[in-house]
């Protein structure tokens, strides 16, 4: 009786797997015939609803059956890139990305795809440099300018605060002490400070953010501070 119990369950976890898997298999079977009839929308639907029901089926089919010189192998590649984001899977994502850019470097959406699967991978000076990218393409590109101004913003607070903390264990710092405390702050401020406040400024221009303005407030908190 248990075994008969155990063999249902089973039974009931494995069966709509196996459901799906045979969907996705008659699936291709049809991508395949469309990209044969050069039936190509119908094949980009038909591969984007594969996707959905088995990624690793639809991922392997793409690299070992089709031709990437097919006119829709792009749109198929970038359906599984989009896929593999949205799923927080970056590693899988990047490397479709990348493929993706060789083709087509100046591809904003591309481009805005690769650098949150590299931010997501960890890459962060990657992810900068890629929006600075999206950025000297178009410059208002508002996802863009606020991840920079952002980051940039995050990382002088760091960078400040562990200025901060270095000066505060000076039991009594010398005149020379306090002089270089001061010159390193103005030096922050110089830089990554109002690298932050000029995307910043960009972002309150084609949004009204409250954040951005928060960010923006605090920085001209600190220029007071550092230059009094």
């Amino acid at each position: 009786m248990k075994r008969l119990l155990l063999l249902n369950i089973c039974l009931l976890l494995f069966f709509p797997l196996f459901m799906h898997a045979q969907i996705a298999t008659d699936l291709l079977r049809k991508v395949s015939a469309d990209i044969s009839a050069k039936q190509w929308d119908d094949a980009v639907v038909t591969f984007q609803k594969v996707i959905g029901l088995d990624v690793s089926r639809a991922d392997i089919y793409y690299h070992t059956e089709v031709d990437k010189d097919c006119s829709i192998a792009s749109r198929m590649a970038e359906d599984l890139a989009v896929y593999y984001k949205n799923s927080r899977i970056y590693d899988r994502a990047y490397s479709f990305y990348k493929e993706l850019l060789d083709k087509k470097p100046n591809d904003i959406s591309l481009l805005s795809g690769m650098a949150e699967s590299a931010f997501g991978k960890g890459k962060e000076d990657e992810a900068v440099s890629i929006y600075e990218k999206i950025v000297s393409i178009n410059p208002n590109n508002l996802r863009a300018n606020i991840f920079i101004g952002s980051y940039y913003f995050m990382q002088s607070e760091k960078n400040k605060k562990q200025l901060d903390s270095n000066y505060s264990r000076l039991s009594s710092p010398s005149s020379m002490q306090r002089g270089h405390y001061k010159d390193q702050l103005k030096d922050l401020y110089s830089t990554t400070y109002k690298k932050s406040k000029s995307y910043l400024q960009k972002v309150i221009k084609l949004f009204p953010s409250s954040e951005a303005q928060k960010m923006l407030d605090t920085i001209e908190e600190r220029n007071i501070e550092i230059n009094s």
